[in-house]
């Protein structure tokens, strides 16, 4: 067994690419959007991968690096994964333990790992290093050709209108005010850690120059002009799948209707687009958003669970 540092090459996001798929096959990964991801992550965020290999065969990786959302340059998130035919031979030690000697150099407090209810040994290894749970969520999807939209009423309070993003280009300043309508959704997203606001440049790098968001499937919510909802919607390379990121209503405007509007108008799109399913993910506290999709006919995926130790 030999570990090496992760060189960037192509031949090592592939061998990153296949090795995450093959042990999490729910969850794939795609070997180019992970290298648009490194060259276009802010340098404050520290992070190192390794990839392990049975004679020149890639066999795991590990990587840790700074969260994003809840930047803190002292804590990391952990991600490893190893190929199913060479689980048990000891080849997640060597990698964590190489990442914890690593990790030394960069004053690390906290490292937050991620595994999934039904994967049994990955809690059991983290479990035994001394790592405890702090929070629970659900993937849930939605098979979009059975949807039928006209099931669901559509009337919304008065003066409320929904628009895609690209329909909103003639709007002053539209980029802004979707970025501070979002920055203000995201308090109230549960999270590991403390929010760290994006910058308005970083902000418009993830989600108008990003071919992966799907501008004219993602919606917002006006009222009198006043933007007041938001909804999400983004591609990947790795699965037909349509991923929902964040979905949000101010307080005032809760309960009245707007967050299963503008879901509809998202199902419609991918729909109409070609997408087989709809994914999304929720804290398991979060019972109102939870109501909505069970309502819409999404599914629960096993809990996914957030772990953390203390370095």
């Amino acid at each position: 067994m030999h570990i090496r540092e992760f060189n960037n090459s192509k031949e090592d996001y592939k061998s990153v690419e296949m090795i995450w798929n093959r042990s999490y096959p729910d969850e794939p990964i795609s070997a180019t959007e992970l290298e648009q991801d490194d060259i276009k992550r802010p340098k404050h965020r520290k992070y190192k991968r390794f990839i392990t290999f049975i004679e020149k065969k890639a066999v795991g990786f590990a990587v840790f690096i700074n969260g994003e959302s809840n930047f803190h340059p002292q804590k990391f998130y952990f991600t490893f994964a190893v190929l199913p035919d060479f689980q048990g031979q000891g080849i997640g030690k060597a990698l964590y333990e190489r990442a914890l000697k690593e990790l030394k150099d960069f004053n690390a407090i906290e490292i937050i790992s991620w595994s999934r209810e039904d994967y049994q040994r990955k809690n059991r290894f983290l479990l035994e290093r001394g790592f405890y749970e702090v929070q629970r969520s659900f993937e849930s999807r939605l098979d979009i050709a059975n949807f039928e939209s006209d099931a669901f009423s559509r009337a919304l309070p008065d003066g409320v209108e929904i628009k895609n993003w690209l329909e909103l280009e003639r709007v002053p300043d539209y980029q802004r005010k979707i970025y501070d309508l979002h920055c203000t959704l995201d308090l109230d997203v549960p999270m590991v850690g403390e929010y760290t606001k994006p910058t308005f440049e970083r902000f418009k790098q993830n989600h108008f120059e990003d071919e992966q968001m799907e501008l004219k499937g993602s919606m917002i919510a006006l009222h009198n002009d006043i933007f007041i909802g938001i909804h999400e919607l983004f591609n990947s390379k790795a699965d037909n799948f349509l991923h929902i990121g964040l979905t949000g209503v101010l307080a005032e405007y809760r309960k009245r209707g707007i967050a299963i509007a503008m879901k509809i108008r998202g199902i419609e799109y991918a729909k109409k687009a070609g997408f087989k399913i709809q994914s999304t993910w929720n804290e398991s506290n979060n019972v109102a958003m939870l109501t909505i999709n069970e309502k819409l006919g999404f599914v629960n995926e096993p809990v996914s669970i957030v772990y953390i130790k203390d370095l």
